[in-house]
């Protein structure tokens, strides 16, 4: 009985612990949720998108850029009303499960997506698209490598929906 007790208690802990989640760097602070972080594939830059808690339509919402040590780009600059400045669009249907997040600084279109495509290998495909709109031609995809924090669904109510994205069901 005591060993049981025991194997429970160590179970708890490595699932509360979250092994997965530690392992993906992340702009966030410790009163932060985050809902997306991830290493960019070949490169030492981490991309993170972060709320305050409890998440609501109150939240302040921060997307940081940079080296785990040196945030190069945040957005928007000030928390107020910060939830406003982005858009959120989510498509679903069997095999096919795509969300994302939008938002433009200046002439750039920054769009956070997290995509899962069932046929497809591999299945997801996470990242960050931005784009030049004085030169629509003019995409960056950054692709995130295999350790992916990906809770954008839980901005589903919380953010404007993204009305000019295909994938938004306004």
């Amino acid at each position: 009985m005591k060993a049981l007790l025991l194997l429970s208690a160590t179970v708890v802990t490595v699932v509360c612990s979250g092994p997965i989640q530690a392992a993906v760097p992340s702009h966030c602070n410790a009163e932060e949720v985050t809902l997306f972080s991830c290493q960019i594939e070949q490169s030492a830059k981490v991309v993170s998108l972060c709320a305050s808690q409890p998440l609501s339509k109150a939240s302040a919402l921060a997307y940081r850029f940079g080296k785990p040590d040196s945030i190069e780009l945040e957005f928007p600059k000030t928390a107020v009303n910060s939830i406003e400045k982005f858009r959120f669009a989510h498509y679903f249907r069997y095999q096919v499960d795509r969300k994302t997040l939008a938002f433009n600084i200046g002439h750039y279109h920054y769009m956070l997506f997290d995509y899962y495509e069932g046929e497809e290998a591999p299945p997801y495909g996470r990242g960050i698209l931005v784009t030049d709109t004085r030169h629509s031609d003019k995409t960056v995809s950054l692709l995130c490598r295999d350790e992916v924090v990906a809770e954008l669904p839980l901005l589903n109510d919380i953010v404007p929906c993204d009305a000019g994205n295909a994938l938004a069901n306004c």
